[in-house]
C-alpha cells in the first residue's frame, strides 16, 4: 500500500522479484532437487554464490 492506502503495484513486484531466483540459479536447484527425489530425499536449504558478480543466493524450503 502507498501513503494514500492504494496498492502500488510497481513497488509490490519490485518485492515480489527481489526475493525471487534468477533462471540461471533456479534450474541448477531444480536439478538437484529432482535427484534427491529419486532416492527419497529433501532438499531444505541451499546457499549459492555466482562467481561471475560474486552475489549470494540463498533458498529454503517453504514448509
Amino acid at each position: 500500500m502507498n501513503q494514500e492506502g492504494y496498492r502500488d503495484p510497481t513497488a509490490e513486484k519490485a518485492v515480489q522479484n527481489a526475493g525471487r531466483l534468477t533462471e540461471h540459479i533456479w534450474q541448477p536447484i531444480k536439478l538437484i532437487r529432482s535427484t534427491l527425489e529419486l532416492v527419497h530425499l529433501d532438499l531444505i536449504e541451499i546457499t549459492v554464490a555466482d562467481r561471475k558478480s560474486k552475489r549470494r543466493y540463498k533458498w529454503r524450503k517453504q514448509q
